[in-house]
């Protein structure tokens, strides 16, 4: 079987730099542009959260978040993994400083709902295993807490305070907490200044009543 006479031209593959420059004239932005901003990066890298960083912008609700996510749907996979983050902030017109709040704001939401979404998940499982440690034989704490929280045993009165809609809970029963009223600063500021004069204050001199015609000197 004879070779076919015409070979397969092979497509060199573009280098990172290559890449880079054609994401750049996408975005119409230049290098030198993004070489002056402050750099979040490193800082996201460091953190272990660059892997993903666009999923995180992906569930902001911020409008800095859309527009960083608008120049990425202009790019290939390769393109963005050619260019460095802050490209992405210089092409949206948004200070790099201001990104990384908003990503900071959504990790701190999306770890806070995630934990407390864990602990709700393992509260059913961590109950069970708190009844199966209780009735066991060295088990005590186990059973005075499950005891305390069924209302089996007594808790002291004094034990628990509540804070309510600005109300004292103590022991059952509702108390207004009273406000009090705090002078003005200049008032205590005075009032500590007379008592301290009060007590530090001179004491007055002695009068002598000299009458006239007396004189000591012999004439």
């Amino acid at each position: 079987m004879a070779k076919n006479s015409l070979a397969k031209l092979r497509i060199p593959r573009k280098t990172k730099a290559g890449l880079a420059k054609e994401a750049y004239e996408i975005l119409g932005i230049h290098e030198a542009d993004v070489m002056g901003v402050p750099k979040i990066q490193p800082l996201l890298e460091q953190a272990g959260v660059l892997s993903k960083v666009w999923e995180y912008l992906a569930a902001s609700d911020d409008e800095v978040a859309r527009l960083l996510l608008a120049k990425l749907r202009c790019l290939s996979k390769s393109h963005v993994n050619a260019l460095p983050f802050e490209a992405f902030c210089v092409a949206a017109k948004v200070e790099t400083k201001k990104v990384f709040g908003v990503i900071c704001s959504e990790v701190y939401a999306q770890t806070e709902q995630t934990s407390l979404l864990m602990a709700a998940s393992a509260h059913p499982d961590v109950v069970k295993a708190t009844i199966e440690a209780a009735v066991h034989p060295t088990g005590s704490k186990e059973r005075a807490m499950l005891l305390s929280h069924s209302g089996f045993v007594p808790v002291p009165k004094t034990s628990v305070v509540n804070i309510h809609g600005g109300k004292n809970v103590l022991g059952g029963t509702q108390q207004i907490a009273e406000t009090a009223a705090l002078p003005p600063i200049e008032s205590f500021i005075r009032n500590v200044s007379d008592r301290f004069n009060e007590g530090h204050a001179l004491p007055a001199p002695e009068v002598v009543d000299v009458e006239e015609g007396d004189d000591d000197s012999e004439e």
